[in-house]
C-alpha cells in the first residue's frame, strides 16, 4: 500500500512530526509513505483545505496513492473537501476508536485528523495510536464483527450511490479554476512522486507532460524522473494544468510570476 500524506497551510508546521509517526507505524507493515507536504509554514506553495481535496482526488483516482492521510485545524474542512470528489471516501478521526470504526465500518481510503484540536501534550502518541488502529487489520470487516455482512452490503450500496452522484474526475478538473488546481498540485515533490506512481494515463495527460521555461532555460516535464534539462534532473518543482483555451497541435504559453510554461498539446 502506498500512503500519501497531505498537510494544508494552517498545520504545515506539524508535517515532519506527522510523517515521522506515520512511517514509524506503517513501514514495518510493508507500506510506503509519500509526503506531498506542505512541509513547513514557510513553503512557497500554500495549500488550502480545499486544495487538499483536489490533490487527494488526483492521487487516489490515478492510482498514485492507495490511501490519503490529511487534516486541518478541525479536520472537518479537509474531510468535506475530499468527499467533494469521486473516488474518495474520507473519514474524520480524533481518537483511535474513530479511526478503527471508520476503517472497519466505512472502509474508506482517506482520513482527516483535527491537528489543531486538543493536540497538546501527548499529541504524537494519540496520533500513533490512531494510525495503529487505522491500519491494524484488513479494513471493511465490520464492527461488531457479527454485523460485518450487513455493513458490507451497505458499503456496496453507498458505492453505487456515489457512482450515480459524481462526474468523472477529469471532467471536474477541466471545469475548476486552473489557478486553484495549479496551487493544489504545485508542491515541491508533486512532479517527482506523481508521475512515478500514476497508473492512469488519462489523468496524467490532463495534468500535463510537456515543456516549460524557467529563467530562460527550456526544461521537459513528466515521466517518472520529474523535470529535466539536457538529461539531468533539476530541483525546480513545476506544474502545468491543461486549460480549455489551448489550440490543438500548437504550443501554448501561459505566465506566472516566475515561470513561463510551454505545452505541446495532444490533438486527441
Amino acid at each position: 500500500m502506498r500512503i500519501a500524506l497531505i498537510n494544508e497551510n494552517s498545520q504545515a508546521a506539524k508535517n515532519e512530526m506527522i510523517c515521522s509517526v506515520l512511517k514509524k507505524v506503517v513501514e514495518p507493515m510493508g507500506y510506503e509513505v509519500r509526503n506531498y507536504g506542505m512541509y513547513s509554514a514557510e513553503d512557497e506553495c500554500r495549500t488550502t483545505y480545499v486544495q487538499v481535496g483536489i490533490l487527494a482526488a488526483v492521487l487516489l483516482n490515478s492510482g498514485a496513492a492507495d490511501y490519503v492521510i490529511t487534516g486541518c485545524g478541525s479536520g472537518s474542512g479537509a474531510m468535506l473537501a475530499c468527499n467533494s470528489f469521486p473516488g474518495v471516501i474520507c473519514g474524520l478521526a480524533e481518537d483511535p476508536l474513530d479511526a478503527y470504526a471508520f476503517a472497519q465500518i466505512n472502509d474508506g481510503n482517506a482520513l482527516s485528523i483535527p491537528y489543531g484540536k486538543g493536540f497538546g501534550w501527548g499529541g504524537e502518541l494519540n496520533l500513533q495510536y490512531i494510525f495503529e488502529k487505522l491500519f491494524c487489520e484488513e479494513s471493511g470487516q465490520g464492527y461488531p464483527k457479527e454485523r460485518g455482512p450487513f455493513m458490507q452490503k451497505n458499503k456496496r450500496i453507498l458505492d453505487e450511490v456515489r457512482k450515480a452522484a459524481y462526474r468523472p474526475l477529469t471532467d471536474i478538473l477541466k471545469d475548476l479554476d486552473p489557478e486553484l488546481v495549479r496551487g493544489a498540485l504545485g508542491g515541491e515533490h508533486f512532479q517527482e512522486y506523481f508521475f512515478a506512481d500514476c497508473k492512469c494515463e488519462e489523468i496524467a495527460g490532463r495534468l500535463g507532460r510537456g515543456l516549460f521555461v524557467f529563467c530562460g532555460i527550456l526544461f521537459q516535464t513528466g515521466g517518472g524522473a520529474g523535470a529535466r534539462i539536457m538529461g539531468r534532473p533539476t530541483p525546480t518543482p513545476v506544474f502545468f494544468f491543461e486549460n480549455r483555451l489551448c489550440a490543438f497541435g500548437k504550443i501554448v504559453c501561459t505566465f506566472s510570476e516566475k515561470v513561463a510554461y510551454l505545452r505541446l498539446f495532444n490533438p486527441h
